[in-house]
């Protein structure tokens, strides 16, 4: 729906009885405001508009969705209005129909999108017009059509236009005609560019039939396959007859080499000598072509090395932009510094990334409820209840639903049964506990850290384990070791310095990722590297994120792109605008 409802709007005569200005910029806000993103399964286009206004007043919705005021949410609301309207002749045949009436819907539906505000006939353009003959002539054989549904309709009228030719305004050169071969033979003219020689091309392949072979075509008066190149051989020695002929054969087509056309080769094996010449006064030719487009010097594109003043630098990010600050600076430059947020995906489909988000808040939520001592039995079933509302939309799709919802069901009742075991060694549970922690720098700025914890868990010793769910893939310990995937080891900083106020200082026994999502066994992965501990590890990765905070501090230093290439994001919503594309695909040179 949404790139119909975009396209339809795109279209420069459709008015909806409004200045074309108006619909044009409504149309952008209605991408950005109501069409972007997961949309929810709405029978009613304003009740997408309005959950659309709804989500623009949330406290994290997106900032050009915050933008659009009320008074443009009240014109969305008309412009879907009129669309809906204007839709309505077609959209009123429920069953089955004759082509007439269905051409007859067609019109009125055209006739209220092509309505100016002005009341005037509006200016149609070729398409308008040959759109128009086209339901002349089908109206004329309706009777003889069968009935249609509205898909089948629908598949038939595009199929239909695919197949009808719009004829433009003639707009050529004067001095310049581009002729096939028959009408070639028709006209003289004083220079005459003769494209195409490849073999298969010029002359044409000829084809042989699976079901009708020579013998068979001769006996019943089909002319042999060779005869197209004979007379592609005719066309070629009668251009041939011009003043000034220029020959040419492509190189490759669509990334294969050709092979030269059976004449051109002629041409050489009889014509040697003077054809070295010919060949000469085309290179010339070539030359003075590839000259148009040949810049005055090639300079290799460098990687960008944005350095903003220190007010602009961010005084606060949260344990993973840290991460994000070691893997790529670039994109924590493009939205703290730039102030630039990435839309959502138009009509995004809904997939891994919001199975996982949803399961978190399943977990979440249900910890929340049984905070303290054992579970009941009969809790499985209160988990499965909630997996099934905060999954609703995404049931709705058939195949989510047959291979995704079992894998899920699965990895619920694994889970369940792991944090049953776990229940007797713990004394209480905290969900989705929030902190800060405000660090001095050497020049005596403060940094504040932020941090969410997924579940911590205290122990009947006082100690608290951090789990943090990964609905993806889980870090190596090799990148947690080397500030990579600094998260979890930040949060146990923050736990011991007293930053989550849910928890108060406290000492970190172990601090683990688990895989959610999964049908496997639940196998919490601890970040600590062997022959370590947890406090040399969080320590380090502290110390390491000071390190990285203080170097950022000088405005000497660049928020590169992708410094580290090994350890780089697989996506980043700033690639684009960073160019990594042009700077990396070959020697990058001096990029200082």
């Amino acid at each position: 729906m949404p790139a119909e409802w975009l396209a339809l709007l795109a279209h420069p005569l459709v008015s909806l009885g409004a200045p074309r200005n108006e619909i044009e910029r409504l149309a952008g806000l209605l991408e950005i405001g109501v069409l972007r993103g997961v949309l929810a399964e709405r029978d009613d286009p304003l009740a997408m508009v309005a959950a659309a206004r709804l989500a623009a007043a949330e406290k994290h919705a997106h900032p050009a969705l915050r933008r659009i005021s009320e008074r443009d949410w009240g014109a969305l609301e008309r412009l879907v209005t009129a669309l809906v309207d204007a839709l309505k002749p077609l959209r009123d045949i429920v069953t089955k129909a004759g082509l007439a009436e269905w051409i007859e819907a067609h019109r009125a539906t055209l006739a209220r999108l092509l309505a100016t505000h002005d009341g005037q006939t509006p200016r149609f353009d070729e398409s308008a017009e040959t759109l128009e003959s086209l339901l002349v002539e089908l109206s004329a054989c309706a009777q003889s059509m069968p009935e249609y549904h509205a898909v089948d309709y629908s598949a038939f009228i595009d199929l239909v236009t695919r197949e009808t030719v719009v004829r433009g305004p003639a707009r050529a050169h004067p001095r310049l005609k581009i002729l096939g071969l028959l009408e070639a033979r028709l006209i003289s003219a004083d220079v005459m560019l003769l494209g195409g020689l490849d073999e298969a091309i010029w002359p044409p392949a000829a084809t042989t039939d699976a079901f009708l072979n020579r013998p068979m075509r001769a006996e019943i008066g089909l002319s042999m396959p060779e005869r197209r190149i004979g007379q592609t051989a005719h066309d070629f020695v009668q251009a041939l007859g011009a003043r000034h002929v220029v020959i040419s054969h492509a190189a490759k087509r669509n990334g294969a080499p050709t092979v030269p056309s059976r004449f051109l080769q002629r041409l050489q094996a009889l014509a040697s000598p003077a054809f070295a010449q010919c060949e000469a006064r085309g290179d010339r030719l070539l030359a003075l072509a590839r000259r148009l487009d040949k810049p005055k010097a090639i300079k290799a594109a460098l990687r960008p090395r944005p350095r903003p003043p220190l007010d602009l630098r961010p005084q606060s990010l949260s344990v993973t932009e840290i991460e994000t600050l070691r893997r790529d600076p670039y994109s924590i430059y493009a939205r703290h510094v730039l102030k630039l947020e990435p839309l959502e995906a138009l009509g995004a489909v809904a997939g891994a990334r919001e199975a996982g988000t949803q399961l978190h808040d399943v977990l979440a939520a249900f910890v929340e409820r049984h905070r303290t001592g054992a579970l009941p039995v009969e809790a499985i079933v209160e988990l499965r209840a909630l997996a099934l509302e905060r999954l609703e939309e995404l049931l709705r799709n058939a195949d989510f639903r047959a291979f995704q919802w079992p894998r899920i069901e699965t990895g619920l009742s694994r889970w369940f049964e792991w944090d049953a075991e776990r229940r007797p060694k713990l004394a209480s549970i905290e969900v989705e506990a929030s902190g800060t922690l405000a660090v001095t720098l050497k020049d005596g700025s403060i940094f504040t850290l932020r941090g969410r914890a997924d579940r911590v868990e205290r122990l009947h010793d006082g100690s608290v384990v951090i789990l943090d769910y990964k609905s993806g893939r889980i870090p190596s310990v090799r990148e947690i070791n080397a500030g990579f995937a600094p998260q979890l080891p930040l949060e146990v900083r923050m736990v011991e310095e007293g930053a989550f106020a849910a928890i108060g200082p406290s000492a970190v026994s172990d601090a683990c990722h688990i895989k959610i999502g999964a049908s496997g066994e639940i196998d919490p992965k601890t970040v600590v590297p062997k022959g370590s501990t947890l406090a040399t590890l969080a320590a380090d990765v502290f110390t390491g994120m000071l390190t990285l905070l203080e170097d950022f501090r000088d405005e000497e230093t660049p928020f590169l792109a992708r410094p580290f290439p090994q350890f780089a994001s697989r996506f980043s919503a700033y690639d684009h605008l960073a160019r990594v594309k042009e700077w990396s695909s070959g020697a990058e040179g001096d990029d200082s």
